[in-house]
């Protein structure tokens, strides 16, 4: 059995009684059907908001429960089968569920997906319109610069200042200015963090050997600006039946990945870690971006890949979960 006494219970995902013996979930590994317990779920289920722990909702359900029921036992099961869990660590669960590109439910054509993209969001009700101009300012150019690259060009590679550039910009520490905190100073960085507690951890996988850098997987340090080197990596043959979104990694010089300590910013935001999270990995891709507009680098971020094949095979920290990718290379010139 599970030791989740001091656990807050969370529901996870959803379901329905399909009869009056079996309640139906929809878990991230496919429909489970709980027979005989239609009662004991309908009372348990609007206690698992997060906000009790288990012995209290246990203390509660007591006058409840038929002879012979263990509600531990019980309980400990729809943990196993992903329907319950603790909302500290409520993100597995709903990782779970995207750690593999998706299976598409239709395969959109490039004429469908331009009409969905002409087609207009839904409107508000408005009463006044009020145009406007788009100043001129520094940033306006490269915004416009902008764009996502997925052909590299067949010759040249990026030297290791364009490479420490790209990664100082996506997740480095910020060189002139420091968060006052009540018991002392700590550094900040280029991208704003939930908490300012910086869960993410970014790693180079190099594909071609340079003058600087042979090919292999390396872990960015943000605060000592270097790249350092993973004693234990695998092969770097098969990463293109990993990741989808792009026709070849041949031509490319390499690839960011970043990945997340969920369980670090758990622990302030508990079932909020997850979108926080989310959002300040798509900070950095961002600033990765605004870099290669700038210096006409070509990149492209992707989030269609093989979450544990890509850790198995790059050997990553155990405590560590890929989020989202960046490949980059030297732009082809139209």
């Amino acid at each position: 059995m599970m030791n989740i006494d001091n656990s807050y219970l969370y529901l996870t995902c959803g379901g329905y009684p399909k009869d009056n013996e079996t309640w139906v979930f929809f878990t991230s590994v496919g429909e489970v059907e709980i027979k005989n317990a239609n009662s004991l779920i309908t009372r348990l289920l609007p206690l698992c908001n997060g906000n009790k722990q288990k012995r209290e909702i246990i203390k509660r359900m007591e006058h409840y429960l038929e002879e012979g029921t263990d509600l531990d036992a019980f309980i400990a099961d729809l943990f196993d089968m992903g329907i319950l869990s603790d909302k500290f660590s409520v993100y597995k669960a709903w990782k779970s569920y995207g750690e593999n590109p998706m299976i598409f439910f239709e395969e959109i054509s490039s004429q469908q997906a331009c009409r969905l993209i002409k087609k207009e969001l839904p409107r508000d009700e408005t009463i006044e319109k009020i145009k406007t101009n788009t100043p001129d300012f520094y940033m306006k150019g490269i915004l416009n610069k902008r764009c996502s690259t997925r052909e590299f060009a067949q010759e040249g590679v990026l030297k290791i200042e364009d490479i420490a550039g790209l990664f100082w910009s996506a997740y480095g520490v910020q060189e002139e200015r420091e968060k006052i905190w009540r018991y002392g100073k700590e550094k900040t960085y280029t991208v704003p963090s939930g908490g300012g507690l910086y869960p993410l951890v970014l790693y180079l996988i190099e594909l071609k050997d340079t003058q600087e850098l042979t090919r292999g997987v390396y872990r960015w340090n943000g605060q000592a600006l270097s790249f350092e080197k993973l004693k234990k990596q695998g092969c770097l043959d098969n990463l293109e039946s990993m990741v989808t979104g792009i026709d070849s990694l041949e031509k490319a010089t390499g690839i960011i990945v970043v990945a997340a300590d969920y369980g670090r910013s758990a622990v302030k935001y508990s079932n909020k870690a997850y979108p926080l999270i989310l959002l300040e990995a798509g900070h950095a891709m961002q600033n990765a971006y605004l870099y290669c507009a700038e210096k006409n680098i070509g990149f492209v971020e992707l989030s269609g890949f093989e979450q544990k094949d890509l850790s198995d095979t790059l050997k990553l920290n155990k405590k560590l979960d890929p989020v989202v990718l960046g490949v980059f290379g030297v732009k082809k010139e139209d």
